[in-house]
């Protein structure tokens, strides 16, 4: 069994790819210089690693691993970021 001590959170979901490109973009990229991973068209499940999260600006680190999936299966959490309470 995979171990996820060493990430914040940790995601899984399904992806469809039709056209063979995957674009990989965060939400402050400029798009056209965003790097495009080419994959056989066909479905796929994905698995996203989430770290370092409360480290300074552009210092968190991020892995996502893909691998074929015949099935579309609803995206699940599998580890839950922990955040401190700032409520007191």
């Amino acid at each position: 069994m995979e171990q996820f001590d060493g990430w914040d959170q940790v995601d899984e979901c399904s992806l469809h790819v039709s056209s063979g490109r995957i674009v990989v973009a965060g939400c402050t990229d400029y798009f056209p210089d965003a790097a495009r991973v080419v994959v056989p068209p066909s479905s796929y499940r994905v698995r996203l690693y989430y770290g370092n999260l409360d480290a300074p600006e552009g210092r968190d680190v991020y892995r996502v691993a893909l691998w074929p999936e015949d099935v579309s299966v609803a995206a699940r959490l599998i580890k839950r970021r922990k955040t401190e309470d700032k409520s007191n």
